[in-house]
């Protein structure tokens, strides 16, 4: 009997040891690599990839163009562009949208593909890379307002939008904000390109 009653203990705990462990397919994102993100793959959390926060498709900074340099190459006729450069406000609702400073006043008004995925509330002032469209739009006096409001302006303000405007726009399929800190909270991927 006494056999039994081991031979059931060592069931139970064998069974308990190997529910337990983590197959080999299941990875801790903290210990994810560049080889095991494709360029396809569109992230719910950010991780750290080369100093850099990654939100939505996985990009690379590399071959990013300052956004002062292609403004003016903004058309009706959206155009695949990677863009580098400063957020000057975010969101403050959902950081569902940022403004980019631009150097002649023209700031370009960007919003995330799909709806999904947005950027921290905090984030104004950081350094960005986003891959994506660039195109002109007219925006709405509707629009203008609810983004005011959003921002946190004045009723006053507010009150000033009377005419639909045409913008810069940009639609980020992947954005990379410079990691302003390194977070034990955003996993960090090894061996990024």
């Amino acid at each position: 009997m006494k056999s039994l009653h081991k031979l059931l203990l060592s069931t139970l705990v064998l069974g308990f040891v190997v529910a337990c462990t983590p197959s080999a397919d299941q990875t801790d994102a903290s210990l994810a690599t560049a080889d095991s993100l494709a360029a396809t793959d569109t992230l719910a959390a950010p991780v750290i990839i080369d100093g850099w926060e990654s939100y939505g498709e996985v990009i690379s900074a590399n071959e990013a163009i300052a956004v002062n340099g292609v403004t003016d190459s903004f058309t009706a006729v959206p155009t695949e562009l990677k863009i580098t450069g400063t957020l000057l406000e975010v969101c403050q609702e959902k950081g569902c949208w940022t403004t980019i400073a631009t150097d002649d006043g023209r700031n370009v008004h960007m919003t995330f593909k799909d709806y999904g995925f947005f950027l921290p509330k905090d984030a104004a002032g950081r350094t960005f890379v986003a891959e994506g469209i660039a195109f002109v739009k007219e925006t709405s006096v509707e629009d203008q307002k609810r983004k005011l409001e959003e921002s946190g302006a004045t009723a006053e303000a507010i009150a000033t939008i009377t005419a639909p405007k045409v913008e810069l726009a940009f639609e980020a399929k992947g954005v990379l904000l410079n990691a302003a800190t390194t977070s034990t909270d955003v996993p960090q991927v090894v061996g990024a390109e």
